[in-house]
């Protein structure tokens, strides 16, 4: 069993494989999430591929899934009833895709985030202690 997890007061680092349906792939998916950010998927295994001349769609620049719009998430939310299923759903869309060329999981692309940041990991809560510092002027 590959599961791993750690936690301290304000971090979660969690590993393990998600399989979105009986005949897809298994995926090693790692999630981290400070609660003063953005929850963050990344896919360990196996490396996602794009189709010839395309960028993988909903895929930050660091690699991290865009799974859904700020509004969307909130950080009183559980991840295992957010990030969990919409990391699967993610990989349903993203395997349709690999086979077909077209993205039916919706969404908009790139998404609309707080003060226009060009990355997940630019992303700080609104309300968050480090928060006031990222705000646009």
């Amino acid at each position: 069993m590959l599961f791993r997890s750690k936690m301290k007061p304000t971090l979660l680092d969690w590993t393990d494989t998600i399989q979105p349906t009986a005949i897809s792939r298994s995926y090693t998916v790692r999630i981290t999430y400070d609660r003063r950010r953005y929850p963050k998927v990344r896919i360990l295994a196996p490396t996602l591929e794009s189709r010839p001349g395309e960028p993988l769609p909903h895929v930050w620049s660091d690699g991290s899934l865009c799974l859904h719009v700020e509004e969307d998430w909130a950080p009183d939310m559980l991840i295992v009833n957010t990030t969990v299923p919409w990391t699967s759903e993610w990989l349903i869309h993203y395997e349709i895709w690999k086979g077909t060329g077209t993205w039916y999981g919706g969404g908009e692309w790139p998404p609309r985030r707080y003060g226009e940041a060009t990355t997940e990991t630019d992303v700080i809560l609104p309300g968050s202690p480090t928060h006031a510092a990222s705000e646009p002027t």
